[in-house]
C-alpha cells in the first residue's frame, strides 16, 4: 500500500503546479468580494445544514451556494438566507455548481455513496474540499481522493472532528510517550439506541421535489424499499455504510489516532446481525469486530438495542457508552467526544483530559485554505482513508458472512482475552433483549485479509471480497481510474 501518511501532501512542486491542472479558478486566483473564502455545500439536509451555519458564521468566510437533489431542502436553505436578508445560489446538480457557483471551497455532506465522487469532481475543478466522514463508500475510492489531492495540490480535509479535539490531541502524546507504559489493547464502541426503520409494502414513491437520478448518483436508480427517503439510507448497502461507517469513522479513528496506528489491518473479522426487529434495514445493528492491526489487539463494537428489553437505557464499558478505551500496562484511558480520564489499574482517576468534540475542525480547514499548507490539516485525505479502510473491512467481513451457531462464533473470538470477554458480554446482552442465542442468530463474518501495498484482498475469499473493494458505478457518475 502507498504509505498512509502526509508525505504526499508536502511536495511543494504539487502546490506550485496546481493551477496548471485545475480547469476552473483556484482560491489563490479568485477570492470573492472583500477577499472572503466562498463556500459551496453539497447535501444540505441535517449535517450539511449544520455546515452551512458553521462556515457561514466564520470570519472571512461566506456560504454562497448550496446543492441538493431535493428542491424542498434547497427552498428551506434559501429561506434561511432570506430571513437574514442574504442571498445564496441553489443547485440540484453539483456539476452545475462547480461551473457557475463561483465557489472556492466545496463542503461535501451528501450521503456516503456521493462523498468520493463529489470530492474528486471538486478537486478536478480546482476547489479545496472538506469531505464528511466516512470519507468513502468503499476502499478503492479513498486512494482516488488521496491521488486527486496530490495531483491538483488541493487543501483536502476529512470530517473527522475528533482530530481537532483538545482532549484527543493531549491524550495522544501522553499514551504514545509511554506515560502509562506499553499499549496492551485498543477498543472502540458505540452503544446508540436506534429503533426499527419499519417495513415498506414496496418501493418508495419518490417525492416530486426530488431528482432521484441525482440523488442516486453512482448507485442504482431503482427506488429503495423503505418508508423514508432521507437518513435511512444509512442502513441499506446501496448508499450507506451502517453504524461502522457512521460512528465508527469517529470512534475507530480515535483508537488509531491515540495509539499511533498508521497501517491498514492485516485481518478483520466481524460478528453480528440485524437483531431484535424485522425491517428494511440491511446493515447490522449489532456488530463486534476484531482487527489484526498492530502488536496489540484492536476491537470495535456497535449496538442499537437497549441494555435490556423494554428499556431505553444503553449499556457501557468502563463508564463509556460512545467512545474508546486504551488499556496500557500502568492504567487506561476511557474517553469520548467530550474528553475523558486516565485511570490506574484499580479504576482510580489519575488525570482528566477535557475535550469539545472538535469544534475547531472546520476552522482548522479554513486556516489551511488560507495558508496553502496541507501539513496544517488535522485530518487530510490520507488520514480519512486509513480510518475508512477499518470501517469498510468490518462491513465486508459481515456482508460475506454466514449464519452460525453461537458456539462457532465464540470460537472465532478467542484471539485475545479482550475478544473473549467482549463476545461473552455480547451474548449476555442478546439474552437480556430476549434474543434466542441457541439458534443460528449471529452472522459469522469471513476473515478479510488485506494486502497493504495493493489495497486489495487476498486469501480464499479474495474474489468475493475484492468485489466489495470497489463498487460498480452507474454512468455518468463514475470515478475514473486516473483522477
Amino acid at each position: 500500500m502507498k504509505q498512509i501518511q502526509r508525505r504526499g501532501f508536502l511536495k511543494a512542486s504539487l502546490i506550485a503546479g496546481a493551477a496548471a491542472h485545475a480547469p476552473l479558478s483556484t482560491w489563490a486566483q479568485v477570492k470573492g468580494a472583500n477577499g472572503d473564502i466562498r463556500v459551496g455545500v453539497v447535501g444540505v439536509n441535517g449535517k450539511g445544514n449544520s455546515h452551512v451555519k458553521t462556515f457561514h458564521g466564520m470570519k472571512g468566510v461566506r456560504v454562497v451556494a448550496v446543492c441538493d437533489p431535493d428542491r424542498s431542502v434547497l427552498d428551506a436553505r434559501r429561506r434561511d438566507f432570506e430571513k437574514k436578508k442574504e442571498n445564496v445560489q441553489t443547485f440540484t446538480d453539483i456539476r452545475e455548481m462547480l461551473k457557475k457557483g463561483d465557489v472556492d471551497v466545496v463542503v461535501v455532506a451528501a450521503p456516503d455513496h456521493w462523498h468520493a465522487l463529489a470530492g474528486v469532481w471538486a478537486m478536478q475543478a480546482g476547489k479545496d474540499v472538506y469531505v464528511e466522514k466516512p470519507l468513502t463508500y468503499c476502499i478503492w475510492e479513498g486512494r482516488k481522493l488521496v491521488e486527486a489531492a496530490e495531483k491538483y495540490g488541493r487543501i483536502a480535509q476529512t470530517g473527522s472532528q475528533h482530530r481537532s479535539c483538545p482532549a484527543t490531541n493531549a491524550i495522544r502524546p501522553y499514551i504514545q510517550g509511554g506515560e502509562l507504559g506499553k499499549v496492551q489493547w485498543g477498543y472502540a464502541q458505540v452503544f446508540n439506541l436506534r429503533e426499527s426503520i419499519g417495513k415498506a409494502d414496496g418501493p418508495l414513491k419518490i417525492p416530486d421535489c426530488v431528482d432521484y437520478n441525482l440523488y442516486a448518483g453512482p448507485a442504482t436508480d431503482e427506488p429503495p424499499v423503505r418508508t423514508r427517503l432521507h437518513y435511512d439510507w444509512h442502513w441499506q448497502w446501496a448508499m450507506g455504510t451502517g453504524e461502522a461507517g457512521n460512528w465508527g469513522a469517529h470512534i475507530i479513528d480515535d483508537v488509531l489516532n491515540i495509539t499511533g496506528i498508521k497501517t491498514v489491518p492485516k485481518h478483520t473479522l466481524a460478528i453480528g446481525g440485524r437483531l431484535g426487529y424485522d425491517d428494511d434495514g440491511e446493515t447490522p445493528n449489532t456488530l463486534l469486530i476484531a482487527y489484526d492491526a498492530a502488536e496489540f489487539p484492536v476491537m470495535a463494537q456497535f449496538r442499537a438495542l437497549p441494555m435490556k428489553a423494554g428499556m431505553n437505557a444503553m449499556g457501557h464499558f468502563r463508564g463509556i457508552r460512545n467512545g474508546c478505551v486504551i488499556q496500557c500496562e500502568k492504567g487506561y484511558y476511557a474517553g469520548g467526544r467530550g474528553g475523558g480520564w486516565v485511570f490506574d489499574n484499580d479504576g482510580k482517576r489519575v488525570k482528566q483530559f477535557k475535550g469539545d468534540g472538535g469544534r475547531a475542525h472546520a476552522q482548522n480547514f479554513i486556516d489551511a485554505v488560507r495558508s496553502r499548507k496541507p501539513e496544517d490539516l488535522n485530518a487530510p485525505m490520507a488520514t480519512g482513508h486509513l480510518t475508512a479502510v477499518y470501517c469498510h473491512t468490518a462491513n465486508m467481513s459481515y456482508r460475506l458472512g454466514r449464519k452460525a451457531a453461537t458456539a462457532d462464533a465464540q470460537k472465532q473470538m478467542q484471539s485475545s482475552p479482550l475478544a473473549t470477554e467482549r463476545f461473552d458480554e455480547l451474548v449476555g446482552h442478546l439474552k437480556a433483549n430476549e434474543i434466542d442465542t441457541g439458534s443460528n442468530v449471529l452472522t459469522l463474518g469471513e476473515v478479510i485479509q488485506l494486502d497493504a501495498e495493493t489495497e486489495t484482498c487476498t486469501g480464499p475469499n479474495a474474489a468475493a471480497a475484492n468485489a466489495l473493494v470497489k463498487r460498480q458505478y452507474r454512468k455518468p457518475f463514475v470515478i475514473p481510474e486516473e483522477v
